[in-house]
């Protein structure tokens, strides 16, 4: 996904005006995600538009794709799934996302989120870090094999899952049989 921020100038003091996609027909699927209303919008490059604007400068956010699934698939809000299977042995997977977000301003915020997703026992020990790096807004999914750092399996019982993402926290419960 390429992504695009379109700036509007209010040099008369409307509260709407005009946006066209022209010249960019033989590009990809085209689609634009409106913060006020919450909505992601496909873009036919035949239309105008009408945007609204603020008093000084309004921020719209392109995101220009391949991806024919994009408008249902839009990463608005984080979510974590329960982990399948649960209970489980000798495998796991969660699936989480990684929503796309804007500053107040109606800027698009494309810094990546420092995700890690830490495996803890009962009494809160560290069990296994399965990932620590920076991602980008999007759907994904870890697994966990039911093994500590060291590779050995873990016995029987309940383990935890924290996912954390900047501010974000969301913790898992799963319970390991064999």
């Amino acid at each position: 996904v390429n992504v695009f921020e379109i700036a509007l100038l209010n040099s008369h003091d409307n509260s709407s005006g005009q946006l066209s996609f022209n010249g960019i027909e033989f590009m990809k699927d085209i689609y634009c995600y409106l913060v006020n209303n919450d909505t992601v919008m496909k873009i036919d490059y035949q239309k105008t538009y009408s945007v609204p604007l603020s008093k000084t400068v309004s921020y719209h956010t392109v995101f220009i794709t391949e991806n024919v699934q994009f408008q249902k698939s839009f990463p608005k809000k984080f979510s974590v799934s329960n982990p399948y299977p649960n209970p489980f042995c000798p495998r796991t997977k969660i699936q989480y996302t990684l929503p796309y977000r804007w500053h107040d301003n109606g800027k698009i915020n494309l810094n990546s989120y420092v995700v890690s997703i830490e495996i803890y026992d009962i009494i809160g020990r560290k069990l296994r870090q399965l990932v620590y790096k920076k991602m980008d807004p999007g759907h994904y999914s870890v697994a966990w094999d039911g093994k500590k750092q060291s590779g050995r399996v873990v016995s029987s019982g309940n383990y935890y899952c924290i996912i954390r993402a900047d501010n974000f926290v969301n913790v898992k419960q799963m319970t390991m049989i064999k």
